[in-house]
């Protein structure tokens, strides 16, 4: 089991507070060159001069699975739209986007932020995974700007 690096200062707090909040955060890099941050939170979340957005293209994830040696590290993800988010990638929709091609090849990195529970200032986030995507398009509503998936 890889270990992953947690600063002293969070390992401290997280063994003091009872209290804290917990999001993941994405970053995609498109072999565009466009970059997108993009928090599963309720509020855009600020690290290390980089925004995350809460307002763009929903991403939800599965487990990392790590087999072997050396170590393998797999991650599934769903990128979705709704009406209430932004899912404009390159000038185009979600969708068209991956159909074009945008998403072939970029790059995955997913961390974990912590939170304070009190103030929502940003108390460590851990690095979990870095990696390369392939895209598998799936449909779950007959309209392509209603909820359409790909992953």
């Amino acid at each position: 089991m890889n270990m992953k690096n947690c600063t002293l200062d969070l390992a401290q707090h997280l063994n003091a507070d009872n209290e804290f909040i917990c999001c993941d955060l994405f970053t995609l890099t498109l072999s565009s060159g466009s970059v997108y941050h993009i928090a599963d939170f309720d509020s855009d979340v600020s690290f290390n001069g980089k925004t995350y957005r809460h307002d763009m293209f929903i991403i939800s994830r599965n487990q990392t699975k790590t087999a072997g040696q050396p170590s393998v590290e797999t991650l599934s993800v769903t990128i979705s739209a709704d009406r209430q988010h932004n899912d404009n990638v390159d000038n185009m929709f979600l969708l068209k986007a991956v159909h074009e091609g945008k998403f072939d090849d970029c790059q995955l990195t997913l961390s974990r932020a912590f939170l304070d529970a009190e103030n929502g200032a940003v108390l460590g986030v851990l690095s979990l995974f870095n990696g390369r995507c392939e895209v598998c398009l799936l449909y779950t509503s007959p309209s392509p700007r209603d909820g359409a998936t790909s992953r």
